[in-house]
């Protein structure tokens, strides 16, 4: 049965980069809530093979309760691309999903589907990204008028005070892969005047994916979503392996009260050693970010909104 939003739900916008299984679980999440008026999905070809990662959205939408959001491939391109294997991972998804329902393509590349959308838009617009900024940065440099209709961008991305987790040749470690994938589309987000909210590996490090959570997953499978997710979580999975980074982003849009927030200036380094690092600097852009988290109630939350 489709969803029914609640009647004054937030409008969000949802950007996600294919990556297995975060961004799909991630993506499921936002259909699932009822607090929010689902607009469109667009996948950016970041840490995926755009193909099957359409697909696998496609498919799993009506799984979600949400089978007429239309879901638009963007056809941006990268500074530095994702690993190779990591984006084969894509692959994995479709398999798991069933293919007699699909949501509807977009009748427009993802960039120009997110400016219209804005466009038509009668009310501000939440953009929740779980991969790089690069499809906003290019709807807007296809239509700057939209920027107006933007509430906040709630992004997934950055490292402030710890490492990276870019291990590439001649870099330094200090940039996170949504930056590092395009920094000069994060530079150009740092211009604009519109409410950022991150959650970077800061507070995503503090969320493993954990054996105990495995076992408590196992034990929910009669459920649709929690099946799909003990299916696309390895099962050699757990103990620090994998964390939740794009589900604990996103989990912000229902449970804000788990959160505390912070302000902090800082800067994107576009070029050199750090390039893609998210880096502090006195009289830099001012962003909010996601600090802390109530752990064991995000745990039982996540565990709980699969439970329907």
């Amino acid at each position: 049965m489709p969803l029914m939003a609640q009647d004054g739900a937030q409008p969000v916008l949802l950007d996600h980069d294919g990556g297995m299984p975060d961004d799909y679980l991630a993506t499921a999440l936002v259909a699932g809530m009822a607090n929010v008026d689902l607009l469109g999905v667009v996948v950016t070809p970041a840490d995926c093979e755009i193909r099957p990662a359409v697909l696998a959205t496609r498919r799993l939408l009506p799984l979600a309760g949400r089978p007429r959001v239309p879901v638009a491939p963007s056809t941006v391109r990268p500074v530095n691309p994702f690993p190779e294997p990591w984006r084969r991972s894509s692959r994995r998804m479709p398999p798991l999903l069933d293919r007699r329902a699909q949501a509807p393509l977009a009748g427009f590349p993802g960039q120009q589907f997110l400016a219209r959308q804005l466009e038509l838009a009668t009310a501000p617009v939440t953009l929740a990204v779980t991969g790089p900024l690069s499809t906003i940065a290019a709807a807007l440099a296809l239509n700057p008028a939209v920027e107006k209709k933007i509430r906040r961008i709630l992004w997934m991305g950055g490292a402030i005070d710890v490492p990276g987790n870019v291990v590439e040749p001649g870099h330094d470690g200090s940039a996170e892969w949504n930056v590092y994938w395009d920094p000069p589309a994060a530079a150009a987000l740092w211009r604009t005047a519109i409410p950022i909210l991150m959650c970077p590996l800061d507070i995503t490090n503090s969320v493993p994916l954990t054996r105990d959570f495995l076992n408590r997953l196992k034990s929910l499978t009669s459920f649709p979503i929690a099946a799909l997710a003990h299916r696309a979580y390895d099962t050699s999975a757990g103990d620090g392996e994998l964390y939740f980074w794009d589900l604990l982003t996103v989990a912000w849009l229902a449970r804000p009260d788990l959160f505390s927030i912070r302000t902090v200036e800082t800067e994107i380094v576009t070029e050199g050693p750090s390039q893609g690092r998210t880096r502090r600097a006195t009289s830099g852009r001012r962003v909010d970010v996601l600090h802390q988290v109530d752990r064991e109630a995000f745990y039982k939350w996540l565990l709980s909104a699969w439970s329907k």
